[in-house]
């Protein structure tokens, strides 16, 4: 399982998978069966799976979701971190995208990222990565935060369940919480999590900090649940509190 949740639980409104670049076709399967059946058990009729991953990836991410009969709509994108290291190529600096939505009854579902479509190229600004107190990248894969709030914001309302699956050093939980959301966040790597109270201080002041940008709410305080399921180390955190 992904995480212990108790009957009550309403299911996950968007799940979002940073997919690591070693997993296999096994391991992708895998997690969409226990994504899609946490949410048959808790019977949400409507949600969505977003897979960031490599640009070779995405066919194959593509045809898992089909394949797994849960989704009435998948399509792929590309997006392109700006501001890395100038003295990379720009293929470097350009990662696919794949969104899918389960919407029974439901006919041709439009993409919803901000009038992007299946093919797009998406363009975000590369935010400040969070570093330890050497001074050094704790997770040279974090993706920006911008990224994660635009996933969230149109992908989700407030209040609903967010699954930051493979979380890092917490990127898309402090987004999750920025935009007013519940989220649940599943790492396997300890030195990553070790580092994401830290992170959670130095990301935040950024994202609630910018200008023009007054009508998101602030995280406010969270408790966060730090527990092990299957070698999977849980973090859980209740934007309402």
């Amino acid at each position: 399982m992904l995480v212990e949740l108790d009957s009550s639980f309403p299911g996950f409104h968007l799940g979002i998978l940073d997919m690591p670049m070693e997993w296999e076709e096994a391991r992708l399967e895998a997690f969409v069966v226990n994504f899609t059946s946490t949410n048959v058990s808790a019977k949400l009729t409507g949600y969505t799976l977003v897979i960031l991953c490599q640009v070779p990836q995405p066919p194959l991410v593509n045809r898992i979701l089909t394949n797994c009969q849960q989704f009435s709509f998948v399509a792929n994108c590309f997006y392109h971190i700006k501001g890395l290291k100038s003295d990379e190529p720009v293929t470097d600096t350009v990662f696919g995208m794949v969104i899918a939505k389960h919407q029974p009854n439901s006919k041709k579902m439009e993409w919803e990222l901000n009038s992007a479509s299946s093919g797009s190229l998406i363009i975000c600004d590369g935010d400040v990565k969070y570093r330890g107190e050497d001074g050094s990248v704790a997770d040279p894969l974090q993706k920006p935060l911008d990224l994660y709030r635009e996933i969230i914001l149109s992908c989700s309302s407030p209040q609903q369940w967010v699954l930051d699956a493979c979380c890092g050093t917490g990127t898309g939980l402090i987004a999750a919480l920025k935009e007013a959301r519940n989220c649940v966040a599943v790492e396997e790597d300890s030195a990553k999590l070790f580092h994401l109270p830290a992170s959670f201080n130095q990301l935040v002041p950024s994202a609630v900090g910018r200008k023009n940008d007054e009508s998101s709410p602030a995280p406010g305080p969270t408790d966060v649940y730090d527990y092990e399921s299957d070698s999977n180390q849980t973090l859980q955190s209740d934007s309402s509190n």
